[in-house]
């Protein structure tokens, strides 16, 4: 089989095939974004996160230290800059760059509040990680992932009733949760 353009043979094969007009085919898309100069905070953000998703943090963590020198008022800029915090085990310094959003007028990005969280909780802070976390709840709604974290900020400040009602009400949302599962059976047993 083969097939003739002004008789002369284009294409030819042994198994079936289709044409198509060419105004049917999509025309292919090239995209090229030319690199800002290396003193601009936003070549910062992508060599950091480059580095990041490479799992080189502490160099990520340069990067992302020389954005937020630059632009200290960007939520993404610090949201960057706590996620690699966080990848180091440096949760106070992630505390520490997320804690002024938290305080703005307007609402903070739901990722500020699951860092800031989250950095608490792991650095010992649950009573702020309650607070960090009542006021995500409070403002985008209840979820598996808040509610997880609320109960294990519950857990680290021994209230053990309001761990397990954070826990059953993660698990009515998400019932696929083996961990947390297992978490509220121990602390069933306990009670």
């Amino acid at each position: 089989m083969g097939f003739l353009n002004a008789g002369a043979e284009i294409v030819t094969a042994r198994e079936e095939f289709d044409v198509t007009f060419a105004s049917a085919l999509a025309r292919p898309w090239y995209s090229s974004r030319v690199l800002p100069p290396p003193d601009d905070p936003v070549y910062s953000e992508i060599s950091g996160a480059q580095l990041f998703n490479l799992g080189r943090y502490a160099e990520a963590r340069v990067d992302f230290e020389k954005a937020y020198e630059r632009k200290p008022d960007s939520p993404d800029t610090v949201c960057n800059l706590a996620r690699v915090y966080r990848a180091l085990g440096e949760y106070r310094k992630g505390t520490g760059v997320l804690e002024p959003f938290l305080g703005l007028a307007g609402a903070a990005k739901y990722d500020i509040y699951v860092l800031a969280g989250e950095a608490h909780r792991k650095s010992g802070d649950f009573g702020s990680a309650v607070a960090v976390l009542d006021k995500a709840i409070s403002r985008y709604g209840v979820n598996a992932s808040l509610l997880n974290g609320l109960g294990e900020s519950y857990l680290g400040l021994g209230k053990w009733p309001e761990a397990m009602a954070a826990f059953e009400k993660s698990l009515q949302l998400f019932p696929d949760q083996p961990e947390v599962r297992k978490k509220l059976d121990d602390l069933k047993r306990r009670k």
